[in-house]
């Protein structure tokens, strides 16, 4: 028997034997078992449920709200939240859409670069500007955040005045374009998630997230630069909600302010249902995203069965507070 079997065995006896490791195990990767559950529960009730078209659908949806889940799992790893995401998406949109507007009989080329320039710039920017507010004016988080929310939707209205606009054809077509049967934003997003998996588990910076969540002073001691490190997650979710626009903004083919209200709800119920704590300092990158995927088959399916649209809301909210509560009781034991 080798070494890694018996580490194994004792991981998973441990698990079955000890009641916090019991905990814990389910926390992380417990949206795993559910996942599989929903997708036999579905299976059985409607068999041609998973076809083609509803499973590039929902891979598609989910990996662009899974960007910014990305970035909000980075954030609350440090005991942060950042509820702008959603309005910061539907002004990167609108970003899009006015370089449109401006190179209607322009440089095509130019256009179309200056289209994928847009929405990363506008989303790095607000992402400095949370970080700028969280760091150096000491305004909690999620005050910070709910500010720039409403900024953002207020200077996306303004431009657009409410009114979709259509957006470049370059951006349609890496919106709406598929490698090997998968969305390309699939494609994109698992790549994007390894290499940040490799970053939090394999280097410096990745011990310095989760220390700086896990124990501010004791990271402070140890040398970690909070500033650095909460600059660092504010403006790579900002990023996050740049890189998502853009394959929104494809797909549907429009930049408007309203188009993605209510992500941020959507990526903070992902980041609840992947395990990762609200108390910081742990989580990981691919189950988010499983939760996510949970939250976007529950909703083609209620769909599908012609069940109100506006369920789905209320069943957002309710796994947003049980995840929480579930969280909050385990923190008291």
């Amino acid at each position: 028997m080798t070494a890694q079997t018996k580490n194994a065995e004792s991981y998973f006896k441990n698990i079955f034997t000890d009641k916090l490791n019991r905990r814990i195990f389910i926390r992380q990767w417990g949206v795993l078992l559910v996942f599989a559950g929903i997708l036999l529960i579905i299976g059985i009730i409607k068999p041609n449920f998973y076809n083609s078209t509803n499973i590039k659908s929902i891979l598609n949806i989910a990996s662009i709200i899974g960007f910014i889940t990305l970035g909000e799992t980075l954030v609350v790893i440090t005991r942060d939240y950042d509820l702008s995401v959603g309005n910061l998406m539907g002004l990167c949109t609108v970003g899009i859409a006015i370089v449109m507007i401006w190179f209607k009989n322009g440089n095509p080329i130019l256009a179309s670069f200056i289209s994928f320039l847009m929405p990363l710039a506008i989303g790095l920017f607000f992402g400095l500007i949370n970080s700028l507010s969280v760091v150096r004016l000491k305004i909690p988080s999620f005050i910070a955040t709910i500010g720039i929310m409403w900024v953002t939707r207020g200077i996306a209205y303004y431009i657009l005045r409410g009114v979709p606009k259509p957006v470049n054809d370059t951006i349609k077509l890496v919106g709406r374009k598929e490698f090997f049967n998968l969305p390309l934003s699939f494609i994109v997003f698992i790549f994007i998630a390894v290499i940040f998996h490799i970053v939090l588990t394999k280097t410096r910076l990745g011990l310095h997230i989760y220390s700086l969540g896990s124990d501010s002073h004791a990271a402070l001691i140890s040398g970690v630069s909070f500033v650095k490190i909460k600059t660092f997650v504010y403006v790579m979710s900002g990023f996050f909600a740049g890189l998502a626009a853009i394959f929104l903004a494809g797909w549907t083919g429009t930049g408007y302010p309203r188009i993605s209200d209510g992500y941020e709800m959507y990526a903070l119920s992902g980041v609840a249902l992947g395990g990762i704590s609200f108390s910081g300092g742990s989580g990981n990158v691919f189950t988010p995203f499983v939760g996510i995927c949970i939250l976007q088959i529950l909703d083609k399916f209620m769909i599908y069965q012609n069940i109100s649209p506006f369920i789905s809301n209320i069943f957002v909210g309710s796994i947003l507070i049980i995840s929480l509560y579930i969280q909050y009781r385990g923190a008291q034991e």
